[in-house]
Order: C-alpha cells, then sequence, then structure tokens
C-alpha cells in the first residue's frame, strides 16, 4: 500500500512505510510514477535543483526500499522552452522545443554529425555532465527537418513541432552544448499537504 509524501507520494514494498516531503520532482501533474532504483528514479525526476529534496529517494533506496511509488502535487508552473534553427544562410526558427514537465529543472542539448558518419546527426539531452538520450536522424535529406521531427517523437523529455508557417527544407542547424531555457516549478500549498497525508 502506497502512503503519499508532500510533493511526492512513495510506499514501500517491503513492509516498511516512511512518509516524508521532497519537492521540485520533474514529471507531470498527478502521473503516478513506480521506480526499483535511485538512478531510475532521478532519471525521470531529476535531482530537484539545488533547493530540491529528491535526494532523499537515495536516503529511502540506501534505507532498502526495493520500490518506490511517487506522484507529483501542487499546481501552476510553466514548461520551458527554447527555438532550433534551420542551417540557411541566414538562420530562422524552424522547430519549437517543449520540456514535457513543468519545473526548473536544468537541461542541455546539442546537435551535431556523428563522429566518424557525416550522413546522419544525433540530438544529445544532458543533465550536468549525464547524457539522459541520444537521439539519430538522417543528415542532409531533403526533408531533414520532417526527418528530425519524427526521430524526436521517442523522446522522453521533450516535445518538438515545426514553427507555425515554416515552409522551407533546409536542414536542422548544429548547435554545441546549450543551455535549455527552465521554466517554473508547480505552486504547492498547505492543502497540498494536507491532501497528500490523507
Amino acid at each position: 500500500t502506497a502512503k503519499k509524501w508532500g510533493q511526492l507520494k512513495a510506499g514501500f514494498c517491503a513492509g516498511k512505510v516512511m512518509n516524508s516531503p521532497p519537492k521540485k520532482g520533474w514529471t507531470a501533474e498527478g502521473r503516478l510514477l513506480r521506480r526499483k532504483s535511485d538512478e531510475q528514479a532521478k532519471l525521470e525526476l531529476g535531482s530537484g535543483g539545488s533547493d530540491g529534496t529528491v535526494e532523499l529517494l537515495t536516503e529511502i533506496f540506501t534505507g532498502g526500499a526495493k520500490k518506490v511509488f511517487c506522484v507529483q502535487l501542487g499546481s501552476g508552473g510553466t514548461k520551458g522552452t527554447a527555438t532550433l534553427l534551420d542551417t540557411a544562410d541566414v538562420p530562422v526558427a524552424a522547430v519549437n522545443m517543449t520540456a514535457k514537465s513543468e519545473g526548473s529543472r536544468e537541461l542541455s542539448y546539442m546537435i551535431r554529425k556523428v563522429l566518424g558518419d557525416e550522413s546522419v546527426k544525433e540530438m544529445i539531452i544532458l543533465e550536468g555532465t549525464l547524457e539522459l538520450e541520444r537521439i539519430t536522424f538522417p543528415a542532409g535529406a531533403e526533408e531533414e527537418i520532417d526527418t528530425f521531427l519524427e526521430a524526436v517523437k521517442s523522446s522522453k523529455y521533450f516535445t518538438f513541432s515545426k514553427v507555425e508557417g515554416y515552409e522551407d527544407t533546409k536542414g536542422i542547424k548544429e548547435v554545441g552544448q546549450t543551455a535549455f531555457p527552465t521554466g517554473t516549478n508547480p505552486s504547492v500549498t498547505n492543502e497540498h499537504y494536507s491532501n497528500a497525508f490523507t
């Protein structure tokens, strides 16, 4: 049976239950997550940032938890957004990039040709120095942006869409490691905490 936390709810499947209010998890509001390791949880939730307490999950798993259930509480917040450029002589905005979750998780990205194979490009998503995902797509195709958009449908962290009105057939511009603009965290009130512990 899952006991509830403050911003996250958690339950143990070993007859031991602990309540605590970690904050600044990075996932969709109300979505229930079941995680079996500290590493798996942090890939989904992030570290919580400098003032977050998602690190508490490390202590919970170290203490013997085999399974943890988490769900984001609170309301509001905003998703970070960025715009990717095309390869025109004067690059223009071609693709919108939007975080899948509200929150201030600090991610970055790069787009480059695969080392040793210039026929393929890759988009790499990072958190600090940790690579979260790597997505490849054909480079130099006549409809490179369309093939890029098809490939990144698999991203666990972002959604992508063509900028409204963009109709060119250029490629997607390569960029070095670039900080993704953060969003803002959901607000959590006393009522959220009260409901979480009932």
